[in-house]
């Protein structure tokens, strides 16, 4: 009896294994911080600079992300952008880095066109993202996508 029970508990352990590997969920949001609410069509001014998302849980994620970005007029202004990874629910922010010592966190340098950016953000609890505006004003969308396991 014994031996028909422990048979059954792992089929059926096989079998939820079975059903739900490979379940993944694709989700979206636009950027955003406490000060300026969504990043959609947000107004950056090369007086402030300096712009910084708030958090987004990556914490399930599979590290698959991509950060689509759009700016208006693109070719009179420049973008860099990287972000920076918590894993203490955004009290304590850190620049990944390899083993070699090199900097992971830069996503694009001096961009002056809209793209779609493939990345892999590495292994955090929290992500957010930095952009740092070149020579003049944009109004910049700014949107992240990422694969997570349910």
């Amino acid at each position: 009896m014994r031996r028909k029970i422990s048979l059954l508990a792992l089929v059926f352990c096989m079998v939820t294994l079975t059903v739900f590997a490979g379940r993944y969920l694709v989700s979206r949001q636009y950027l955003s911080d406490s000060t300026n609410g969504l990043w959609n069509e947000l107004p950056m001014n090369t007086a402030t600079a300096n712009y910084t998302s708030d958090k987004i849980l990556i914490k399930n994620s599979e590290g698959y992300s991509k950060l689509n970005f759009y700016m208006t007029d693109p070719s009179n202004s420049t973008m860099d952008i990287g972000y920076q990874l918590s894993d203490d629910g955004g009290t304590t922010w850190y620049t990944p880095y390899d083993t070699d010592g090199n900097d992971l966190s830069a996503i694009a340098t001096s961009l002056a066109a809209n793209r779609s950016i493939v990345f892999n953000p590495s292994i955090g609890e929290y992500i957010r993202f930095n952009f740092t505006l070149g020579s003049a004003n944009a109004n910049v969308t700014a949107e992240f996508v990422t694969k997570s396991s349910l």
